[in-house]
């Protein structure tokens, strides 16, 4: 099984102490590594017989961390890069909505260098609310999602969000896809449902007119490919459902 290699940026100490534990008994990943040349909290990445499958480019923030870089740009800043990079990306706060809550009230009690209560600190507490939730939709938007432990995206649900954030990159980097959810076709519209799967934007009308002049097939992915019955998971059975596919073709 491939495993996953995780690194955190330098001077972490406290959140390095809490991805060891966390990676202790988890088989889908390597030790953690030390990188100095981190761009983010954490990255992760996935490599696949010598071509990379996958990164995963985390900030982590403390929600006061959160509330002070959302209001002086700063995680904008960081959004924008993990963007830019062209990798999946997230945030994940290191708290509940309880803490970012109390984080945007403690916040909200000094602007402008004086104390505000009543009235002026409601106004304020609201504003602050209203910016946050602004960046998170934003951020959504980017494809930077901002996750907290026990927020709607299912991912933040047990009690040790050191282990969610684990599943979390394992998800991005391994099962995130939704082949569990494709159509469930007629033995005779199978071709047509797979190919249909294979480029974005080309639909199964056009791919029925592709497939009366060429079929499917399996070629290597590179410059050997194992014979099918050495594959883990492939039985007599499967291979002989898959040999007709097969085309030895290298290019």
């Amino acid at each position: 099984m491939d495993r996953i290699k995780v690194s955190i940026a330098v001077g972490e100490r406290d959140r390095e102490q809490c991805m060891r534990s966390a990676l202790s008994h988890d088989v889908r990943f390597e030790p953690l590594q030390i990188d100095p040349n981190n761009a983010v909290d954490l990255f992760f990445r996935l490599e696949r017989e010598c071509w990379v499958d996958g990164n995963l480019h985390m900030e982590l923030k403390r929600p006061e961390d959160f509330v002070k870089s959302v209001l002086s740009g700063h995680l904008m800043d960081q959004t924008l890069s993990i963007r830019e990079s062209g990798y999946n990306g997230c945030t994940v706060i290191l708290g509940d909505l309880g803490d970012i809550q109390a984080a945007i009230k403690e916040s909200s009690k000094l602007r402008a260098g004086k104390y505000l209560r009543g009235a002026e600190l409601g106004q304020a507490i609201s504003s602050t609310h209203l910016r946050c939730k602004s960046f998170r939709k934003r951020s959504f938007l980017n494809g930077v999602p901002v996750f907290w432990k026990g927020d709607d995206s299912g991912f933040f649900d047990s009690d040790d969000q050191w282990k969610d954030i684990l599943d979390l990159a394992a998800d991005y980097l391994t099962d995130g896809d939704m082949l569990g959810f494709r159509m469930r076709p007629a033995d005779n519209d199978r071709e047509v449902a797979a190919a249909s799967m294979l480029k974005k934007g080309i639909g199964s009308d056009s791919m029925r007119i592709l497939l009366k002049e060429y079929t499917l097939a399996f070629v290597p992915r590179g410059i050997y490919a194992r014979p099918i019955e050495d594959l883990e998971g492939w039985g007599p059975k499967r291979c002989k459902q898959i040999e007709p596919m097969i085309r030895m073709c290298y290019r």
